[in-house]
């Protein structure tokens, strides 16, 4: 989220020749945007102050923190893009539902979308399509681009993520026990509660030489090059019966890899539907066991042009103009 976030203001201001200011958390370093750091605590106070110095024609929340929804003023559109992964029992649920004339609501995917109708509609609340909107999502591809594979070979399949039972990393560890490929997991434990998941992880690669944990990529350069020399990125998010109802809102890392030219192999739940194009981009499975199956075929099949070509349509400049249009036609109501 906080990529994004200084993605499209950096685009805004680049592209859009827009002024806008970003209240982030103090230490942020912050990019051609003008920010404004304070802690969470301060934030409600914060943003009303600056609110009434600068004016601004537009307000653009990200907060997952419904509490600043109280503070919201009343005579200013908000636009409240959705990062989340929406459940039934979310706590978004309420606020779309009571959510005033100004206020606008974005998902980031087609799935997305659809994910947050259904949500709505479970909890027996009336909602049109069209109540909410979807801008996508997207990133500055550009290093990832000057950094693309020369071709289809490459030295291991990948995961990049959380270590964590919604992502499946377990059951894909699992699958590889009995592939002729080596894997390299690489990714943080970030809930300790998760420790004893992320500990199975690490047995597994201490247990079996074609799966190595590399440890976590500590900035986009050391990403970049991990993803460089790999044959394919694996995703499994949602799969794990240990968190059935996780749905992928987007899968950043999916665009990640296509945009050094390297395919995905995706498990068919949420965004990852809608992402991968089977035999373009990548490959989706219903059951982990179909994973060898589809190594082979990325092995087989050359999918440097497709990956690099559906990574275009996620080039930050492309969803900022999707927002402008939004926010046009929010000025003109």
């Amino acid at each position: 989220m906080e990529r994004f976030i200084h993605y499209i203001n950096n685009s805004f201001v680049k592209d859009a020749k827009i002024d806008t200011t970003v209240l982030c958390p103090t230490g942020s370093k912050g990019g051609l945007y003008k920010t404004l750091c304070c802690d969470k605590e301060q934030l409600p106070d914060v943003f009303k102050q600056t609110v009434g110095a600068i004016q601004p024609d537009i307000i653009h929340n990200h907060m997952r923190d419904t509490k600043l929804f109280e503070v919201f003023p009343l005579d200013l559109p908000v636009v409240t893009t959705i990062h989340a992964n929406i459940r039934k029992s979310s706590s978004w649920i309420p606020y779309i539902n009571t959510r005033k004339n100004n206020h606008f609501f974005v998902a980031i995917s087609n799935s997305h979308k659809e994910r947050v109708l259904e949500a709505m509609r479970e909890n027996r609340l009336t909602i049109n399509d069209d109540d909410i909107y979807m801008c996508g999502y997207g990133m500055d591809i550009t290093p990832y681009k000057l950094s693309k594979k020369n071709s289809c070979t490459g030295d291991y399949y990948i995961y990049i993520g959380a270590i964590a039972p919604y992502k499946g990393v377990l059951d894909i560890a699992l699958a590889f026990k009995n592939i002729n490929e080596k894997i390299v997991i690489v990714g943080p434990c970030t809930n300790e509660d998760e420790r004893p998941y992320f500990n199975k992880v690490i047995e597994l690669t201490q247990e079996c030489k074609n799966i190595e944990y590399y440890g976590e990529a500590k900035t986009e350069e050391e990403k970049i090059k991990l993803l460089k020399k790999a044959k394919g990125s694996i995703i499994a998010s949602g799969y794990s019966s240990h968190d059935a109802d996780y749905y992928e809102a987007f899968g950043l890392v999916m665009l990640e890899a296509n945009a050094v030219g390297v395919p995905v192999i995706g498990f068919n739940k949420g965004n990852i539907s809608d992402y991968i194009i089977d035999g373009i981009n990548g490959y989706k499975f219903d059951n982990i066991s179909e994973l060898p199956e589809l190594i082979e075929k990325v092995n087989r099949n050359d999918m440097l042009a497709g990956s690099l070509e559906v990574s275009e349509r996620y080039r930050i400049s492309e969803i900022t103009k999707k927002y402008l249009e939004l926010f046009n036609c929010i000025r003109r109501v």
